[in-house]
């Protein structure tokens, strides 16, 4: 494949990874054992904290970690970016603790809201094992680059600008990556986190038409191959449980994720019943039921 697979592609770094003994093992390991989401991404890691990267873990030329967390996080009182990665080569589990009151002091600072990316994490969280629910989250935040062979046609990209007074579609990007318990099939969702998320670009139906134009077009399965690819490796380093498994038999499928109160459901399905007649059924988590516990688990329908 041409384009940049979410996996370690590189040898010599996934020899390091696979010594239980290496440093970026160990940071990796002790991560996923506070309970912090970890994603694979092309040859690198990110380790999330309420839907934010909280650290990236990527490799140098001779396969050593790099460690970078993004200085926007910080006031004045913390300390700064470098001292933080200091604790982080000789107290890691310092680092995680003081980083999580970091980021706790920014979420709180900040004017933009992260609400749906909090949301997709929870429902990471709660639908992290076969165990947990009907499905099992493995990704999130799949976006599919020029470069891709199921990327957007140029007929599509011009249909779209035709119909959007010359708007560019944009690259399609995927909210959560699941797998179905039941056959192992790789599940494609949107999530919509209240009605006024549904609205303009970030529309049901133009949301289903990007799938049907890049993931739906995937004939050869190439992203079905990725995702199993990714979820071994992620096994094997002890970050995913062993009973995962991909059907690369089957080709993904799309769904949609509704979040909101009762009266807000039933807007979204009366004005989005076309879409909702081929995209059905959803998936709706009560946000009434927010604060109970069973409320992220993603339960057909």
């Amino acid at each position: 494949m041409s384009y940049k697979e979410r996996i370690i592609s590189r040898k010599d770094v996934w020899e390091k990874l696979k010594d239980p003994k290496s440093e970026s093992r160990k940071v990796l390991s002790l991560a996923h054992s506070l309970g912090y989401l970890i994603h694979l991404r092309h040859n690198y890691f990110n380790i999330y904290y309420r839907g934010i990267s909280m650290l990236k873990i990527s490799f140098d030329r001779n396969a050593m970690p790099v460690y970078y967390v993004s200085k926007g996080y910080f006031s004045e009182e913390d300390p700064n970016s470098g001292e933080l990665l200091e604790l982080l080569h000789n107290k890691p589990s310092d680092y995680f603790s003081c980083m999580k009151k970091i980021m706790d002091g920014w979420s709180k600072r900040s004017r933009h809201r992260h609400n749906e990316k909090e949301t997709q994490q929870r429902i990471n969280k709660d639908n992290f094992s076969p165990a947990d629910s009907d499905y099992t989250v493995i990704d999130l935040e799949y976006a599919i680059g020029k470069d891709f062979s199921f990327c957007l046609s140029e007929e599509y990209k011009v249909q779209y600008k035709r119909d959007h007074k010359g708007k560019d579609p944009g690259a399609p990007r995927y909210d959560i990556v699941a797998i179905d318990n039941e056959n192992h099939q790789l599940v494609v969702f949107e999530l919509k986190d209240g009605n006024g998320a549904t609205l303009g670009s970030a529309g049901v139906k133009e949301h289903a038409e990007k799938f049907e134009n890049s993931l739906g077009k995937d004939k050869d399965r190439c992203f079905v191959k990725e995702m199993s690819a990714m979820v071994k490796q992620l096994q094997e380093l002890g970050l995913l449980d062993d009973k995962i498994q991909v059907n690369t038999d089957l080709p993904a499928k799309f769904m949609f994720i509704f979040r909101g109160s009762p009266k807000e459901k039933k807007t979204f399905e009366d004005t989005n019943r076309e879409t909702l007649k081929i995209y059905h059924p959803y998936i709706y988590l009560n946000r009434d039921d927010a604060n109970r516990e069973e409320s992220s688990k993603l339960i057909k329908p």
